[in-house]
């Protein structure tokens, strides 16, 4: 973490290129776990409290971010919203979730680049057979 003495602004600073190289090497429950060690190492929020719509717990879609009251991933909403399905398309996919949540999981997939990679390349290794 540094921060930038002229506008008193923090900015986080991961070594993220590292940690994909080495997900590409790695088995699927070495991924998850380094996923953990990423997210406690650089002390990345997960939202916990009653207002926040985001979860992130080991026991639920194997330690995915996902929404609160679904088993919906986080990375299923930003991909829709990065190939460019607008929120009012997405809210139409989902209705049940509601735009708080909707909005809250895009805020957190935005925020949290290296955790979203992280869980992207798990998901690619499940999809290749277990293997990254």
């Amino acid at each position: 973490m540094s921060i930038d003495d002229d506008d008193n602004e923090i900015s986080l600073k991961v070594g993220f290129d590292d940690e994909v190289a080495k997900a590409s090497s790695m088995t699927n429950a070495e991924i998850q776990q380094a996923l953990y060690e990423l997210i406690e190492r650089e002390r990345i929020e997960i939202f916990t409290d009653d207002e926040r719509h985001v979860l992130v717990q080991p026991e639920v879609l194997s330690g995915s971010p996902y929404v609160r009251g679904s088993r919906v991933p986080v990375r299923r909403i930003f991909s829709f919203y990065q190939a460019g399905v607008s929120v009012d398309r997405i809210l139409k996919r989902y209705p049940q979730l509601g735009a708080a949540k909707v909005l809250d999981a895009l805020a957190f997939a935005l925020d949290n680049p290296e955790v979203m990679e992280a869980d992207f390349e798990r998901e690619r290794a499940l999809l290749n057979g277990g293997q990254p």
